[in-house]
């Protein structure tokens, strides 16, 4: 085992982590609206959802390659640049309900860095903060710059028009920050002007708080030709403290320049990066005042492991083995860590773009039962809305009881589906024996897919509910909901009167047993 657990709460620790890059770390807010990746060299990235990026687009093979997926601090004296997501410096790692901290000793700089990251719960932002103490007996120099290349985009972006999107980028810089808005989201499906703003805020704390000197707002002009080594740096660059408009139409970067400082022996200084993704610009500001200096990001990061250990207080393990107490802390954090992220935004699951499929909906539903079965009634008759009067059903969500088709345009049923609703609605009666549940009037899904997904119907309705013949919705029980699915299931059966395997999703890249399989599993 790689990580020991340091309390009962389930905070750990990795000794020596910059030995395994491709470790990573989720980071969000109570709500999903801003979703992070973080690992032990500060690579990962950070997104509102698929089409807002605020850096670049991380899978598992970028974490220890590519130097456009991190977020980073150059810290330079005298005799030595230290980049922080160096791997040859020993890194201990420190996790929690939901932060990353890491700490460094540089053995030449005498220098102890520590890095917390975490997204306070209730901000749509992710907050870095780096602490720099002296531990040699001399007066340290240095100057600090932090590094964050920016992307502003889709991730569809990344292969469709990257350049050309480059094009529509413009930057407004501030006095703790810059703002990268494009002009437009480019989409040849039909290109709309674009509302959303990425930003990055940076200050420098000793004794006081101080914002940058300079900034360099592309990462060409900080790198240079050489992206091994910052040609700025090299070169002792000034940096900017103007906009330019030569600026506009290129890659961005949030890479600040602070103020040179001396450390005395057993001295520290702070410096924070505070990076977003908002529709309303007045949210910057605000943020920044209440994370303006270290105490109140202290303030917020206890505030935010407070909310997360209360999340999970609704059931608690006492089994012998107190790791495996400690372990399950983590598994009771899955389901809403799930129903955040959907099945995409993280390095290794980096496929489709967000939300949650059918069977997700309900497999994680039987999960958050176990910890709030009260509050999750609403869900419940949500999710049924998804069903089709056919027995089949939406498979992809988009925000609580709206359905869409198929986020791939694909037109198939698969066999499992009916069986989850019915699984997940038992044992909710079973933890609450609110039976009226049943008998809730709900309208049923109705999009282009009839008999089946096996007829196309171009004339469904705008708004995806099933209508009557004088054009009323159609409502019916959840109970009515259930039949329909368990029946349709039911009877559509192979030779062997077993339920029809279907397409059946990940296993038919093995059988491809469209037409004569069949499942035991879930006939039985």
């Amino acid at each position: 085992m790689i990580f020991e657990f340091i309390n009962r709460k389930g905070e750990f620790r990795i000794k020596n982590a910059q030995n395994y890059p491709h470790l990573y770390f989720p980071l969000t807010n109570k709500d999903g609206s801003l979703l992070s990746s973080i690992s032990p060299n500060l690579a990962g990235d950070i997104k509102r959802d698929n089409n807002s990026f605020l850096t670049v687009p991380a899978s598992i093979l970028d974490l220890d390659t590519n130097l456009l997926a991190k977020r980073d601090f150059f810290v330079c004296s005298e005799e030595n640049i230290w980049q922080l997501s160096d791997e040859s410096i020993p890194t201990n790692l420190e996790g929690g309900f939901l932060y990353q901290k890491l700490e460094k000793n540089h053995p030449k700089l005498k220098l102890n860095a520590q890095i917390l990251n975490f997204i306070p719960y209730n901000l749509d932002c992710e907050v870095m903060l780096l602490t720099l103490k002296n531990t040699g007996k001399k007066l340290r120099r240095l100057k600090v710059f932090s590094f964050l290349p920016l992307y502003g985009r889709s991730a569809d972006n990344l292969r469709d028009h990257r350049h050309v999107t480059s094009l529509l980028n413009r930057i407004k810089f501030l006095r703790y920050g810059i703002v990268l808005k494009p002009t437009m989201n480019f989409d040849e499906r039909g290109h709309i002007p674009n509302s959303t703003s990425y930003y990055a805020l940076g200050y420098q704390h000793h004794k006081k708080t101080l914002p940058f000197l300079s900034q360099f707002p592309l990462r060409e002009e900080f790198i240079g030709l050489n992206s091994r080594f910052p040609e700025a740096i090299a070169k002792n660059k000034a940096g900017y403290t103007k906009k330019l408009k030569r600026f506009d139409g290129k890659e961005a970067a949030a890479i600040f320049k602070f103020k040179e400082i001396a450390l005395k022996s057993g001295e520290s200084v702070n410096y924070c990066l505070i990076m977003g993704i908002t529709v309303n610009e007045k949210e910057i500001n605000s943020n920044l005042k209440q994370l303006n200096s270290p105490k109140k990001v202290m303030a917020a990061f206890s505030a935010t492991k407070n909310y997360w250990e209360n999340y999970l207080e609704g059931v608690e393990f006492n089994l012998k083995d107190k790791n495996v107490n400690c372990w399950l802390n983590w598994v009771k954090l899955q389901p809403a860590l799930r129903k955040l992220f959907g099945c995409s935004f993280l390095p290794h699951f980096d496929y489709g773009k967000g939300g949650r499929g059918w069977r997700d909906l309900w497999q994680d539903l039987l999960s958050l039962l176990i910890l709030d079965a009260p509050g999750t009634s609403e869900m419940v008759i949500n999710n049924f809305k998804g069903v089709r009067v056919d027995g089949s059903n939406a498979t992809i969500i988009t925000k609580e009881g709206s359905f869409i088709s198929d986020r791939n345009k694909i037109s198939r049923i698969w066999s499992d589906h009916g069986i989850w609703p019915y699984l997940t609605l038992r044992f909710y009666l079973d933890k609450t024996a609110n039976t009226k549940i049943l008998f809730k009037n709900i309208p049923y899904f109705k999009d282009h897919l009839i008999k089946r997904a096996k007829e196309i119907d171009p004339n469904y309705p705008a708004d995806l509910c099933l209508r009557t013949k004088k054009g009323k919705i159609y409502q019916g029980t959840v109970l009515e909901h259930i039949l329909v699915q368990t029946l349709t299931a039911f009877f559509n059966a192979g030779k062997h009167n077993a339920i029809r395997l279907e397409n059946a999703d990940w296993n038919d890249g093995l059988d491809m047993a469209y037409e004569n399989g069949e499942t035991a599993a879930f006939s039985f």
